[in-house]
């Protein structure tokens, strides 16, 4: 049987490797259900993540934040995995990118009910992506 650990870590993934793996007091993720907040000793669960901003709230240390294109996460024994499709840090991500990627989004087609589908969603996640490094902050705890 597994020894349960009494610190909650986090480990984040995406198909370039291993992101982070640091110890957190608290991590808020973009479940497909609303956001998820898991503290220590939190009950397993396994999450569909959609885009949105994962921020890990380190003990001594500012909070890391992450913008993901969705992807999965396993709770179990105070282990937090991520695995994201893909995965920036909030620090390096500048807003002009965000515009680029907004009207990228705009400019799909959107003849068929797919691709209108498509083009929505994409439009969705880079305004919300704009949001999030308009208001992104890391904070000290």
């Amino acid at each position: 049987m597994p020894v349960k650990s009494s610190r909650l870590t986090c480990r984040v993934l995406s198909p370039d490797g291993v992101i982070c793996s640091v110890e957190a007091t608290h991590v808020s993720l973009p479940g497909a259900d609303g956001r998820l907040g898991v503290l220590e000793s939190r009950a397993p669960v396994i999450s569909m993540l959609i885009p949105g901003l994962l921020m890990i709230d380190q003990p001594q240390a500012p909070t890391l934040g992450f913008w993901i294109d969705g992807g999965l996460a396993q709770v179990a024994d105070n282990e937090v995995t991520i695995m994201a499709e893909r995965c920036e840090s909030m620090d390096t991500i500048q807003p002009e990118q965000v515009w680029s990627e907004l009207d990228s989004a705009k400019a799909m087609p959107s003849q068929t009910a797919a691709q209108s589908e498509t083009r929505q969603d994409a439009i969705f996640a880079a305004r919300n992506k704009f949001s999030a490094v308009q208001n992104w902050s890391p904070q000290q705890t």
